[in-house]
Formats: C-alpha cells, sequence, structure tokens
C-alpha cells in the first residue's frame, strides 16, 4: 500500500480554502497532521469556525488547528468582498465538540517537521507564519521536503508597471521572499490554473446533487467572486492540493520566481522569469477534463 503524503495545510479560509480542506481530507495519497489558519479571506472571528466547521461538515478525525502568526499592521489586508461577510458566503457551519488550539504556531510546525518525514507544506494562503516558522527555527529548511505555494502570476510580464496583484503575495511580499531565498524546494501553483479549470454552472448543479458536502458547497459558491473570472468557480486552492495528489494532470517547468515591489500598488508581488536560473518550479497547465474527474472523484467520498 503507498504510503500517504504528510501535509501541513496553512489556510485563511474562505470558499476555495474549504473545498481544498475537503479534497485534503478525501484524497487516499495525503495525511494533514496540522492546518494553520491566518488572516485573509476571513476576519479573526470567523476562521476558526470555517475552517473546524469544515472538518465537522466532513466527518474528519480530529486534526489540530492553530492560529497563524499575523504579519505587520501595515500588511493585514482582507478580500471580504470575494468570499462574503464570513469567508463562506455566508454560510454558518457546525463546529461540533472541536476545539482551536492557541499552541504557537511555529513552534508546533517546527516540531512536526522534527517528527516527520516527507512532510510537504501547503500554502493557500499568505506565508506570513511558513516565513516566520523559517526565520525562528532555520534548520527546518533540512526538514521539509517541500513547499507547495498558491500564487504569483505566470501571464504577468516581467516589465509590466501595472501588475497583478495575487492577494497570497501581495498580503505579506516579504515574507514570499524569505521562502523563495530559503532553499527548499518550492511548487508554484499560480492564479491562472485555478481560473482555467473553473467549476462552470453544469459542473456546480453536479456538486449539489453528489451528497450533502456538495448541497453545503453550491450554497458556498453563490457568492464567491474572483475578480478574473466573470463566470463559474475558480479552484485555485483545490488546484494547488491536485499538484501533490495527483501531479500527472499539470505540466509543471522550472521557473526563477522572484518578488518586484511597485510603488503604484504599495506592495510586492512574484513574478516568474523562465529564462533565469531556475529556483523553483511552476505549474503552466492543467489538463481541465482529468481536473474535474479528480474533483469529483474526491468528492464523492465526502459524507
Amino acid at each position: 500500500m503507498k504510503k500517504k503524503i504528510p501535509v501541513i495545510l496553512s489556510v485563511d479560509t474562505g470558499v476555495d480554502d474549504a473545498v481544498a480542506i475537503l479534497m485534503s481530507l478525501a484524497s487516499k495519497n495525503l495525511e494533514i497532521k496540522l492546518i494553520v489558519c491566518g488572516h485573509g479571506n476571513a476576519s479573526l472571528e470567523h476562521f476558526e469556525n470555517n475552517t473546524i466547521g469544515v472538518l465537522e461538515l466532513a466527518s474528519a478525525p480530529q486534526i489540530p488547528v492553530i492560529l497563524g502568526t499575523l504579519p505587520s499592521e501595515k500588511r493585514q489586508t482582507q478580500i471580504h468582498n470575494a468570499h462574503g461577510t464570513n469567508g463562506l458566503s455566508g454560510v454558518i457551519l457546525e463546529t461540533g465538540n472541536r476545539k482551536f488550539s492557541m499552541r504557537p504556531a511555529e513552534n508546533e510546525i517546527f516540531r512536526i517537521a522534527q517528527e516527520t518525514e516527507n512532510l510537504h507544506f501547503i500554502n493557500l494562503g499568505p506565508s506570513t507564519t511558513l516565513a516566520s516558522t523559517i526565520t525562528k527555527f532555520p534548520e527546518i529548511k533540512n526538514k521539509l521536503k517541500k513547499i507547495i505555494f498558491m500564487g504569483g502570476s505566470i501571464e504577468e510580464r516581467l516589465d509590466t508597471q501595472k501588475p497583478y496583484s495575487e492577494y497570497n503575495v501581495a498580503s505579506d511580499p516579504e515574507s514570499a521572499e524569505i521562502i523563495f531565498k530559503s532553499g527548499i524546494d518550492i511548487l508554484m501553483v499560480p492564479t491562472e490554473i485555478g481560473r482555467k479549470a473553473f467549476l462552470d454552472y453544469f459542473d456546480i448543479f453536479k456538486t449539489k446533487t453528489t451528497n450533502h458536502t456538495g448541497e453545503v458547497l453550491e450554497k458556498i459558491y453563490r457568492n464567491y467572486k474572483h475578480r478574473a473570472l466573470k463566470f463559474g468557480v475558480a479552484t485555485c486552492d483545490s488546484a494547488t492540493i491536485f499538484s501533490i495528489d495527483c501531479p500527472e494532470i499539470f505540466h509543471i517547468q522550472p521557473v526563477h520566481g522572484f518578488v518586484k515591489y511597485f510603488d503604484n500598488i504599495g506592495t510586492g508581488v512574484c513574478l516568474f522569469d523562465f529564462e533565469n536560473t531556475p529556483n523553483m518550479n511552476v505549474v503552466t497547465d492543467v489538463d481541465i477534463k482529468k481536473f474535474k474527474k479528480h474533483y469529483f472523484k474526491l468528492l464523492s467520498k465526502l459524507p
């Protein structure tokens, strides 16, 4: 029997994070060791219930959920308009008797890294917590097998003056820089992949009629808006999970990824240079048909 890949999920539990957690739980290839919640798609008062509620929805085993590191006050931005009032389009999930742990995130991540072989860190939100852990425990660089990072844009020109400020990097570019320079094996999954493999209205109807989890997801999808996608539901975070769960459906290339700062937007963005010496890999394409097949396969395994 194939051994599962142990993963730590770092999330800012909005709509796409919730789906990604569910896909991870349903996967036969992944074992979630820890979920770290940070700032982003929901306020602090909501992401705890969102994350624990997703676990309860899936009847998941008791998986520790902890508060991640918050960025500087300058970088504490949120995007309520994309994910609704509470990050899940206003849908309130039952949490059962699950509890939120207040253990220090960096210490817990490092402890798990010391105890776990082949540990993968999947970053689905701002990268503040991971960067803080690397800074506090630099020896973790030798413990993490790979970082899978949802972020950046492969369509952005290197000479752009009006960049697309993809949120996960732009919300804390300093932390992204620390990770890019860490020397850890990195796979970037840019925003275009989730937009290309979007769920259309037929997919959403099929989701609703699959099972109870699908019924809840359809409600959550109703008010989810991606600024670069006019119709349908973007799957950016699920694509990031699938890039490790079923990498054969993606095209992956070596690339030089870096953060460039722009005064006109007051932050930095991730750019990809395919001509320079590679320091990471990036997903450049996805087989949409196989992607959706895998999505519904995993969805069918949930309650």
